[in-house]
């Protein structure tokens, strides 16, 4: 009996290659089991590593990964084909899963002996939780510890499915005095953790700390005291605490009008006046007609300084040499908003070199709340020369800000032209529980959310009349505390609607630029920036309580894990996982 055999096998397996990377990683893995023929084509490293560049612009990667695709050969040498699969297959599955609906309750960490109120919450290489109180209590939670059963977890999705409850790996109990502000980073290795807490009560000072994590990764039982203590830095008077370098080992301080950055290592008999290379940034006031503009957050771009304030932002040069300077002294890159932020959130800073142009282009995203018109995601780009200070044209460094997405809180005249090339997204309703996905590699019946659909469409006829009237509809909500991933790709933020005790948890996932593409008004010229739209969200939980000490006033989240921290008014920390099967 002769077997036949498809057409399609005859043709070469380069063609075959070329035809196999138009296709989804959901059909790529239905062909594997059609023969052996096609299923020797979908294990080519070509398609792999094809799949593995597209989702580098739009899905988070583990870090090592990332950035050896960024700096080194993008072929990836050094990892295996297997390696390269697996990274691929976890990374799209996660990105249906982030945004699933959670059935199952946070359950709470136990409340250790220090601390009732919260001064913020992170998590490093999602794993790492970081919980710091105002009274001086900080804690070091491992939300990923190793399986007393087996040595090694079998593979991502093991883990992820699996419960593991933290442990309590450091402690560390300052001495009495409100600590009021604080700033956390972790080294380019991901081996070591940076910490800096400033005291408002006399005598005012800086202590700056570091935790090896080397030996906490192992260890089965917590290390109470693992915390060492680099400087301790006094004051003259309370400054904030913006941000930290450890690599460069550099602190941003700030008051109302002022932002010092100093070197820690430089400070001469502990003294933050003496280091010798200090440098003074004079905020000045702009005009703003007559409104506040103060610093909410600075940030470190290399060689620059982002200072973002409440209406503006801008971007200033530091280095060795130049001890002080104002706005008017050294050429700054400034933007201003038509908004009012309180709040701002980053993510890290990505840096490449072009060799044709010899310039470097840093770029970050940040999430910017205003308490009235919503949450506003932007993309921040410096380009600078790699040799000069000026480029070989004459020009200084440029700025580009760009909105990427809006979650408008607010319909308002002032904003219906910002608006009006928005696309909305749908949220799931309160209290719907989607489907849970299949317990299995990889969900055959996924469904991608829905994008966004031309804002005319679906605006309502009181909220237009509102727009051409003038009249503003006020906020609907606000959001209690927001946070961006570390590489910018997926965010989160509480929402509580007007008038109601229920607290949404809310999640954003960046979209494949193809996707979005497909719904846009019209096909962007070669070279130019996408249109924003609105932010694509989801619903992933809610929590109703009577009780404002359930309040949720900070956040944390892992982009690979999708493990979301919740930092109550009460001081309790819970943590809400993945639905990861079908009960």
């Amino acid at each position: 009996m002769e077997i036949l055999s498809s057409p399609i096998l005859l043709l070469p397996p380069e063609i075959l290659v070329l035809i196999l990377e138009l296709l989804h990683l959901r059909d790529l893995l239905s062909i594997r089991q059609t023969c052996r023929g096609l299923s020797k084509i979908t294990y080519e490293r070509e398609l792999w590593m094809k799949m593995l560049g597209e989702q580098s612009s739009y899905l988070p990667l583990p870090r090592d990964l990332l950035d050896a695709y960024r700096r080194e050969d993008t072929h990836l040498p050094e990892h295996s084909d297997a390696e390269i699969e697996s990274v691929v297959t976890e990374a799209e599955i996660m990105s249906e899963l982030w945004t699933r609906w959670r059935p199952q309750s946070p359950y709470k960490l136990q409340r250790e002996s220090v601390g009732n109120t919260l001064m913020g919450v992170k998590l490093f290489l999602d794993r790492w939780l970081l919980v710091v109180y105002f009274e001086g209590g900080v804690y070091l939670y491992d939300t990923q510890p190793p399986d007393p059963v087996t040595s090694s977890f079998s593979s991502a999705s093991t883990s992820r499915l699996s419960r593991r409850v933290p442990i309590l790996r450091a402690a560390r109990f300052l001495d009495s005095g409100l600590w009021i502000t604080h700033a956390v980073s972790i080294d380019l290795k991901g081996q070591t953790i940076f910490l800096a807490l400033s005291r408002s009560a006399p005598p005012h000072m800086v202590q700056i700390y570091k935790i090896n994590l080397a030996p906490l990764a192992s260890e089965s039982t917590s290390t109470v005291y693992p915390f060492h203590l680099l400087k301790s830095i006094p004051l003259p008077l309370y400054k904030v605490i913006r941000c930290m370098d450890p690599e460069r080992k550099l602190i941003a301080l700030s008051t109302s009008g002022l932002v010092e950055i100093l070197n820690w290592d430089e400070c001469q008999g502990g003294s933050a006046g003496d280091s010798l290379n200090s440098q003074t940034i004079t905020v000045n006031a702009d005009d703003q007609e007559g409104l506040w503009n103060g610093i909410i957050a600075v940030r470190f771009i290399g060689e620059y300084v982002l200072i973002f304030r409440t209406r503006s932002m801008e971007v200033l040069k530091y280095g060795p040499g130049c001890h002080s300077f104002t706005n008017s002294e050294s050429p700054s890159l400034k933007h201003k908003f038509n908004m009012t932020f309180r709040e701002v959130s980053f993510s890290e800073t990505t840096t490449l070199y072009h060799p044709v142009s010899q310039t470097q282009t840093s770029e970050l995203s940040l999430f910017a709340y205003d308490v009235i018109q919503g949450l506003f995601h932007y993309v921040v780009r410096v380009r600078t020369s790699a040799t000069l200070e000026i480029d070989a044209d004459g020009i200084y460094p440029s700025l580009e800000v760009i909105l990427t997405g809006v979650y408008p809180l607010a319909v308002s005249a002032t904003l219906s032209q910002l608006y009006l090339p928005l696309l909305p997204a749908h949220d799931t309703p309160s209290g719907a529980s989607p489907a849970a996905p299949a317990n299995t590699a990889y969900s055959a019946n996924f469904t991608p959310s829905p994008l966004p659909t031309p804002l005319s469409t679906h605006m309502p006829a009181r909220a237009s009349l509102r727009m051409q009237s003038g009249l503003d509809g006020g906020a609907r909500g606000f959001l209690s505390t927001q946070a961006i991933g570390a590489q910018g790709r997926r965010g989160m933020w509480i929402e509580r609607k007007r008038a109601s005790t229920l607290r949404e948890i809310q999640v954003w996932g960046q979209a494949s630029p193809t996707a979005l593409a497909s719904y846009a008004r019209t096909p962007p010229s070669a070279g130019a920036a996408m249109a924003a739209v609105e932010i694509p969200r989801r619903i992933v939980h809610s929590l109703q309580s009577f009780d404002l000490r359930d309040d949720i006033t900070c956040c944390a989240f892992g982009e690979l894990s999708g493990v979301i921290v919740l930092g109550h008014r009460s001081g309790d920390i819970s943590v809400l996982e993945l639905n990861g099967d079908d009960s």
